[in-house]
């Protein structure tokens, strides 16, 4: 008996060994199957972010489109008036030139008109 005995103690130890690597395997497997999900749940988190930030990047240059046509509408504008500005600018220097060459020529007319009436006053 003592032999058979010592067999079941020894297949007792062997078993118990058996069952503790069994449960630290068990134990890194539910480690891992955690990690695991916490990896999924920050990737599908990370991805959800993604989309979010697609969303809020395609509406920021839809944005940026408007707002680039509102300032070429409004530049294209400018030049209009900058154009009609100028052609108003060019006329009123005309008539300004214009105007300036009828003073003096009407100057000129009145010096000699002055000379001579002092040319006549002087010879009386």
């Amino acid at each position: 008996m003592p032999h058979e005995m010592q067999v079941l103690l020894a297949d007792k130890e062997h078993f118990q060994n058996l069952l503790i690597g069994a449960n630290e395997k068990l134990t890194c497997f539910n480690v891992t199957k955690e990690d695991l999900q916490q990896h999924r749940d920050m990737f599908n988190n990370s991805e959800h972010k993604r989309g979010e930030l697609q969303e809020h990047l395609n509406k920021a240059a839809t944005e940026s489109k408007q707002i680039a046509i509102t300032c070429q509408v409004k530049h294209d504008e400018i030049i209009n008036d900058n154009v009609g500005l100028k052609k108003e600018l060019e006329e009123s220097d005309k008539k300004v030139a214009t105007a300036t060459e009828k003073i003096e020529a009407k100057c000129v007319a009145i010096k000699a008109e002055h000379q001579k009436r002092e040319k006549e006053l002087l010879a009386e």
